[in-house]
């Protein structure tokens, strides 16, 4: 009797196996030129974009396969070739994906905003997270070829702090930064090219504190930077400051970020100091991690 169990069981495993066989056989005979593959995404902060997007380039180039995702990852069939991938979030605020033919093109733009002192000027950039991934071969094959990525933001946050004790009788306050990146690579959040943009920053007084403040998100920065103000004061007179080079300041701060006072003048002479803060990568829901 045992051993007619044992052969029964024997028996299903076998049936079950050949099942399973089948199947894949047949998803094969369907998809004759697929593999299949599955991207898992892992992040160093607890809120994270709800859809991903990835763009599948293979060695030939051209158009991308493009396919959306949630924050886990990626799982599907696709031709067998070799890709380069570029991850990427739908939910990013004040830019857009530009697609340009190769995964070393494709670039996210900031999106320009126009002030009353004329063009070139951006507007915030948040939450604009991405990463690469190369040559990641998807063979013919019922066996999932699975890959670990681990995106990172690709911007930083500015926040600027003019206190109560520095100037007397403010109303209003904007600030201007020049040198900051216009536009990054999808594939690696590096600046695609020297071209560069002017940020303002309209500070406020929060409920029940004294200082003006407020924070702006960029890409980076380069090229040189200089910071100008217009302050508002309680008559309704608004003077606008004289550049204040922080290009060797903002260079000297390390990836954690720093603090930067920066000394502003007016054209009479008077003058007062502004707190730069900026924040490290990880800071505000953003992540810090590359490719392993």
């Amino acid at each position: 009797m045992k051993n007619k169990v044992n052969i029964y069981i024997i028996l299903n495993i076998v049936l079950i196996a050949m099942l399973m066989f089948g199947c894949t056989r047949r998803d094969l005979e369907m998809r004759p030129d697929n593999g299949y593959l599955k991207i898992n995404l892992h992040w160093k902060q607890s809120s994270v974009p709800g859809v991903t997007t990835y763009y599948f380039y293979n060695s030939r180039g051209g158009e991308p396969i493009v396919a959306e995702g949630t924050s886990s990852g990626f799982e599907g069939w696709l031709p067998a070739e070799t890709y380069h991938v570029i991850i990427s979030n739908k939910e990013m605020s004040g830019a857009s994906y530009q697609v340009n033919g190769s995964h070393e093109n494709d670039i996210i733009l900031a999106g320009e905003v126009f002030h009353r002192a004329g063009p070139g000027y951006i507007g915030s950039v948040e939450r604009v997270f991405g990463t690469g991934l190369e040559e990641i071969e998807v063979p013919r094959s019922e066996i999932p070829v699975v890959v670990d990525a681990y995106p990172q933001s690709y911007t930083r946050y500015i926040t600027f702090i003019l206190q109560s004790d520095a100037l007397d009788n403010v109303s209003a306050l904007s600030v201007d930064v020049d040198g900051i990146i216009y536009s990054v690579k999808a594939f690696s959040g590096e600046a695609a090219s020297m071209e560069t943009a002017v940020v303002r920053a309209e500070a406020s007084r929060k409920d029940g504190e004294k200082d003006f403040s407020t924070t702006v998100s960029v890409f980076g920065f380069i090229d040189k930077n200089e910071v100008t103000a217009d302050v508002t004061f309680s008559g309704g007179e608004t003077v606008t400051t004289l550049p204040s080079d922080i290009t060797d300041d903002l260079a000297a701060l390390p990836e954690e970020g720093g603090m930067v006072i920066v000394p502003l003048k007016f054209p009479d002479g008077g003058e007062f100091n502004l707190t730069m803060v900026v924040r490290p990568w990880s800071w505000g829901g953003s992540g810090g991690a590359v490719i392993e």
